[in-house]
C-alpha cells in the first residue's frame, strides 16, 4: 500500500520548472519590449536628425553659393579701380556695390540635436562612434559661425565706410546730402575711394574664407548624413 504522505517530487519539479520558465519568459518579453521601444526611439531620433541636417545642408549651400557670387562681384569692383582699363560705367559699379552689401549668414537649426543632448536622448543610438560624432559635431565648426560676424561686428570700420565713401558703397543713404552719388573710380583714388577699396578687399577675403569653410562644413554634413542613414537602415 502506497504511503499517502509521500511527497510528489515529480509534480513539484514540473510545477517549479513551469514557474521558472514563466518568470524567464516574462523577463524575456519585458526585455524584448524594452528593446523594441529603444529601437523605435532610436529610429525616430535618427529620422529627426536626418531631416534637421538635410535642412541645414540646403541652407548652407545657398549661403555658400551667395558668398561665391559675392566674391566674384567684389573682385570686379576691386580690379576696376584701375581707371585706365575700366570697362564698366559708374552706374555699373554702383549696381555691383549695392549687390555686395548683404552679408550671407548661415544659422544652423539645432533643435533636435539640443533636445537629444539635454535629455540624454543620444544614448538610444547604438553606434557609439555615431553618438560621439553627433555630440561634438557643431562645436567642431564654431570657428565658422564666429568668422561670419567679423566684418559685421567691426562697427568702427563700418561707420567709416558709411560716412566717408558716399554711394561708392552705401547707396541706401542716397537721400542724405553728404552721401551724394560719386563717380567710380578716379584716375588717382581719393581718400574716400581708398576707404571703399579697403572695405571691398576685406569683404572679398571674408567671402572667400566663408565659401571655403562652408564647402568643408558641407562635406562634413554629407558624412554625418551618410552615417545617420546607414544607422537607420539597420
Amino acid at each position: 500500500m502506497a504511503n499517502s504522505k509521500e511527497i510528489p517530487w515529480k509534480r513539484i519539479s514540473v510545477e517549479a520548472a513551469a514557474v521558472v520558465v514563466s518568470i524567464l519568459l516574462a523577463f524575456s518579453i519585458d526585455a524584448w519590449w524594452e528593446d523594441l521601444q529603444d529601437r523605435k526611439e532610436e529610429s525616430e531620433l535618427l529620422t529627426d536628425l536626418i531631416n534637421e541636417f538635410e535642412a541645414n545642408r540646403d541652407r548652407l549651400m545657398e549661403v555658400t553659393e551667395s558668398h561665391r557670387i559675392r566674391s566674384e562681384r567684389l573682385r570686379i569692383l576691386i580690379e576696376d579701380t584701375d581707371a585706365e582699363s575700366s570697362t564698366l560705367t559708374a552706374d555699373d559699379l554702383d549696381t555691383l556695390a549695392d549687390q555686395v552689401l548683404t552679408n550671407p549668414i548661415f544659422t544652423a537649426e539645432r533643435g533636435v540635436m539640443e533636445r537629444a543632448l539635454s535629455g540624454n536622448g543620444l544614448s538610444s543610438i547604438e553606434d557609439s562612434h555615431l553618438r560621439a560624432s553627433l555630440a561634438g559635431f557643431w562645436p567642431r565648426f564654431e570657428y565658422y559661425f564666429k568668422n561670419q560676424w567679423i566684418v559685421i561686428d567691426n562697427v568702427v570700420f563700418s561707420r567709416q565706410v558709411v560716412f566717408e565713401t558716399g554711394t561708392l558703397v552705401w547707396q541706401r543713404f542716397s537721400e542724405r546730402e553728404e552721401l551724394v552719388s560719386t563717380s567710380m573710380w578716379s584716375d588717382e583714388l581719393t581718400a574716400e575711394e581708398t576707404n571703399a577699396l579697403k572695405y571691398f578687399m576685406v569683404t572679398e577675403f571674408m567671402s572667400n574664407l566663408m565659401m571655403k569653410q562652408g564647402e568643408h562644413l558641407l562635406a562634413e554634413i554629407d558624412i554625418i548624413l551618410t552615417e545617420l542613414r546607414s544607422a537607420r537602415s539597420q
